[in-house]
């Protein structure tokens, strides 16, 4: 087994027969299954399960690990490196830790999913990433018609899954709506199926009434839309397309009145009515100062801040909480790491499935500060463990180069004798 650290090499290389990796399907979808656990194994898809659903994830997700080292001739040198650093800048956080569970989930399974790039080795893993999403998106709205959190709708007229909440179901379609939107901008391929399916994501999203997905979609949509070279020339027509998408999917939306509908009208007036979070944000930012190792792994409930008579363990915003808990270094690591990741989607969105991967990349990354904690933001993880694949790679655009294919080099400028 070989590692490589260069811009043109820094890819892993299974050893592929004629017919390609044919499981690799399968991991990308046991994946996508481990980031979407926490939001559907309280409901009854998953309550029947004998045995704790993210846990057997996690083991299969980690056999899939183990098959790929083993079997790859070539290592990602980088993204690795990246991620190792960012964890060992996490291990001080060890030392006033006051959560073992927490301690235990973030060097297990949370780390599972930051070095998923090695399951993302065959050149079909993206569209079966950016396709797992969207049929997760596509599975929520259904599975929340059918078994409706009876409680939340009603009280509140908002849709949820039963035995979940609003925002993992908002997260959810969220995420498919974001993909689908992106699709419809950048290519004419299916673009009414792909128009059709988003419009009708975002009217379940807007029954669901959660904020923090909806926010994600539109910064994670225009965020793709202005930087992504699929557009280069193009991003004035985009964004009159984008205006008239988001007038329709507002009109369909308001026209289906629920709770969920009317709230998000409310946060797109200007009324947040998010007090209580800016007031975690407030606390965080004022102890970050006086901390610079941190308080420690689970740290933040120390704090005191209650809702509703329950403790807040964390402040909602997954860079203040690492940086609370984990220290200064520990949040520069993973300041660094998203940076990484956007870079190398937004080098790699040529084409549609790059551009669709860049919105999905950066919806899972702007959801991770509205909501959850470090370890209940899995997709997140996953994400920004993809990101750092493909920014010397070229995981979305090109093709792979099979094992023993000689690398094509590079034009050199001619010479002045030359010219």
């Amino acid at each position: 087994m070989t590692i490589v650290g260069s811009r043109e090499h820094d890819v892993a290389l299974p050893e592929l027969t004629a017919s390609g990796d044919k499981a690799s399907p399968f991991w990308v979808v046991a994946l996508v299954l481990l980031g979407y656990a926490g939001y559907y194994k309280g409901s009854p898809l998953a309550s029947w399960a004998p045995i704790d659903i993210t846990v057997a994830l996690a083991s299969v997700v980690f056999l899939g690990i183990g098959i790929r080292v083993v079997r790859s001739r070539v290592l990602p040198l980088m993204p690795i490196t990246r991620l190792a650093i960012t964890f060992v800048a996490f291990l001080p956080g060890l030392a006033f830790a006051t959560s073992t569970t927490k301690v235990v989930l973030l060097f297990t399974i949370t780390l599972a999913c930051a070095v998923s790039p090695c399951l993302f080795v065959d050149p079909a893993a993206p569209r079966w990433w950016l396709g797992a999403n969207v049929a997760g998106a596509g599975a929520m709205c259904i599975a929340a018609a059918v078994f409706p959190n009876q409680e939340t709708w009603k009280l509140y007229g908002r849709l949820a899954l039963e035995g979940g909440d609003t925002i993992g179901t908002g997260r959810v379609i969220g995420a498919g709506v974001v993909v689908l939107a992106a699709l419809t901008i950048s290519t004419s391929r299916l673009r009414a199926l792909t128009l059709g399916a988003a419009l009708a994501g975002f009217v379940g999203l807007a029954a669901v009434g959660s904020r923090g997905p909806l926010g994600g979609v539109i910064i994670a949509t225009l965020g793709a839309m202005l930087l992504a070279r699929r557009l280069r020339g193009r991003r004035a027509g985009a964004l009159v397309g984008v205006s008239a998408l988001a007038a329709v999917a507002w009109y369909l939306a308001s026209y289906f009145q629920t709770g969920g509908s009317e709230r998000i009208g409310q946060f797109l007036s200007g009324d947040s009515g998010d007090a209580g979070r800016n007031g975690l944000a407030a606390a965080a930012l004022s102890r970050i100062g006086r901390d610079p190792l941190g308080m420690g792994w689970g740290g933040f409930e120390a704090l005191g801040l209650t809702s509703a008579g329950r403790p807040l363990k964390y402040p909602h915003n997954i860079t203040l909480e690492i940086a609370v808990e984990g220290g200064w270094i520990a949040a520069a690591g993973f300041i660094a790491l998203m940076i990484f990741a956007l870079a190398g989607y937004v080098r790699n969105s040529r084409t549609p499935e790059g551009m669709a991967a860049l919105a999905l990349g950066t919806y899972w990354i702007v959801v991770a500060h509205s909501s959850s904690d470090v370890n209940g933001n899995r997709m997140t993880w996953i994400s920004i463990a993809i990101g750092l694949a493909t920014l010397g790679s070229g995981t979305l655009t090109k093709r792979h180069r099979t094992a023993g294919e000689p690398v094509e080099p590079r034009p050199q400028p001619a010479t002045a004798e030359a010219r």
